[in-house]
């Protein structure tokens, strides 16, 4: 099983991955700028392509392993939905419909989620935050203090694309993961103790996120 999050953006797109009990960072900035509609078409596109990279991989790596086809990576996959109120969203409702349309055409997604473009915001309002951080600084703080617990537990982290310097989680690779813990709720990945303990530290968990599931099935053209 391959559970995935998505959090959009053109500047940077954060991807996160569970697979076999390793969660995959993967950190998505194309080339060039948004000055045209041609440009957020070639630009989501790219994006689209390198969450299709990612996530084959894993289909491939278990086929590899010898797991048969229809065993191989059932691949689950949340993203957040873009607002759309502003320039600037519906801009990334472009990127979102590109990205989900891509994905389906691949056929490589066997289920998908989405959310509401405020999630993120609604689960750290329930966060203390004493120390006056910034909403990005925030989402880094608690997503690092669950990984660190995740990792006491033997779950395993990568960090992709950092073969030359080591780095460190981005906000929106963070934003990504925070997102992916909702879908593991949903599909009660967690056992009751080891969720509980995720709520102790990120106490927004307890509260009651719509997650609406897609129809996928692919139409053919007349």
């Amino acid at each position: 099983m391959v559970y995935a999050a998505i959090d959009p953006s053109y500047s940077r797109t954060g991807l996160c991955i569970l697979h076999n009990n390793t969660f995959i960072f993967v950190p998505i900035s194309p080339e060039g700028k948004n000055q045209s509609y041609s440009d957020e078409i070639t630009r989501a596109r790219a994006i689209a392509a390198e969450v299709y990279s990612r996530l084959s991989f894993c289909k491939i790596y278990d086929l590899a392993c010898g797991k048969q086809q229809d065993k191989a990576a059932v691949v689950k996959l949340l993203i957040e939905e873009p607002m759309i109120s502003s320039f600037k969203a519906s801009s990334l409702g472009v990127l979102s419909g590109v990205l989900i349309t891509s994905i389906i055409n691949t056929e490589l997604v066997n289920e998908i989620y989405t959310v509401n473009p405020n999630t993120i915001r609604q689960l750290n309002s329930a966060v203390s935050n004493k120390e006056k951080v910034t909403k990005k600084q925030l989402s880094l703080k608690v997503a690092n203090e669950i990984l660190e617990y995740l990792q006491s537990l033997g779950f395993k982290v990568v960090l992709e694309k950092s073969e030359k310097r080591k780095r460190k989680l981005s906000h929106d690779e963070a934003e990504a993961f925070l997102l992916l813990l909702l879908l593991l709720n949903y599909e009660q990945y967690f056992s009751k103790e080891i969720w509980t303990k995720i709520v102790s530290i990120h106490k927004g968990y307890n509260k009651n996120v719509k997650i609406n599931k897609l129809k996928i099935e692919m139409q053919e053209v007349a």
